[in-house]
């Protein structure tokens, strides 16, 4: 092998500027098939919709109906015919809370009356909130008071100073959860904002 001192210096300085090139090449390669890996999971959203205090949007083509159970709001996307298959539905939901100090982990370990949940940090970007996300699966699907089995995400966002209002997206699905409906749950969370007064 040639020692570097036996290169003229433009011979040195044009191996260099190609090997940069090579590694600028690499990085724009590599940041282009990560940007299409990620946005190929991600179905197009329909127009933003306003229910309670928030703001949301569900993939195009889904229904959307709007339910009200005691202090809780919640919204349900369910794929039309020609989605069937993909996706159960996706629901939001919206509970004001009179404890400030419950935090999201706390409120998901509740929701789906589980305490071994595995949770992981996810942003709500539209809300500027940090939460959790969680898979829960209930392997008793039969008991009809315990939450459906899912991906869910939850934060807490404080209202006034006594109040807080706990807003949770579940991707309600079979397992095993596919990276697909992680997708759809982290494209939907990204999305739900709170609504202008």
């Amino acid at each position: 092998m040639a020692r570097s001192w036996e290169y003229s210096s433009r011979r040195r300085i044009a191996m260099q500027i190609v090997l940069w090139l090579i590694f600028g090449l690499t990085l724009v390669l590599a940041g282009f098939v990560s940007h299409w890996k990620q946005r190929s999971g991600l179905l197009p959203l329909g127009i933003p919709i306003k229910v309670g205090d928030l703001m949301m949007q569900f993939p195009k083509g889904w229904h959307v109906v709007p339910e009200r159970q005691d202090d809780e709001l919640s919204v349900i996307g369910i794929p039309g015919q020609n989605m069937a298959g993909q996706h159960t539905a996706v629901r939001i939901l919206q509970q004001r809370l009179h404890d400030p100090s419950l935090d999201a982990a706390s409120y998901l370990s509740n929701y789906t009356l589980s305490s071994a949940l595995q949770t992981a940090p996810i942003t709500f970007a539209g809300l500027g909130r940090d939460g959790v996300m969680g898979e829960y699966d209930d392997p008793d699907d039969s008991d009809t008071d315990k939450a459906p089995t899912g991906l869910y995400a939850v934060t807490i966002v404080p209202m006034s100073q006594n109040k807080s209002l706990a807003v949770m997206v579940v991707v309600e699905v079979q397992v095993p959860f596919t990276r697909q409906d992680r997708e759809l749950l982290r494209q939907i969370v990204q999305k739900v904002k709170l609504a202008p007064k």
